[in-house]
């Protein structure tokens, strides 16, 4: 299966990505720059039809102020596009299977 998303814009996804992680290094403007970071690369990978739930888990441990040192958003871009092009490899199920699970319906009593 073909991936969604091209090398290029995989490329200028990733490039996003870092820029918003080395803003996250300037204490105020962290958080400015990881909501524009979120909104870009979501509203993208909507567009795209692409699972992007690492993507989204990783920007918002970037808005938690210690942990915004940290890599997060350019990982879990990675890991998203990591996703797109090895949909039968072990993150995909992975991401596959936390999706699908459900509640359980209460039984009647």
């Amino acid at each position: 299966m073909e991936p969604k998303i091209s090398g290029v814009e995989a490329t200028l996804l990733i490039i996003v990505a870092v820029v918003a992680d080395l803003i996250g290094l300037i204490p105020i403007v962290n958080i400015i720059g990881t909501l524009i970071s979120l909104a870009i690369t979501q509203a993208y990978f909507r567009i795209k039809g692409v699972k992007a739930t690492a993507s989204l888990v990783a920007q918002l441990i970037d808005l938690i102020p210690v942990l915004s040192i940290l890599p997060a958003t350019t990982t879990g871009v990675a890991i998203v596009l990591w996703i797109d092009r090895h949909p039968k490899g072990i993150a995909a199920k992975t991401t596959n299977l936390a999706s699908a699970i459900k509640k359980p319906t209460p039984t009647p009593k």
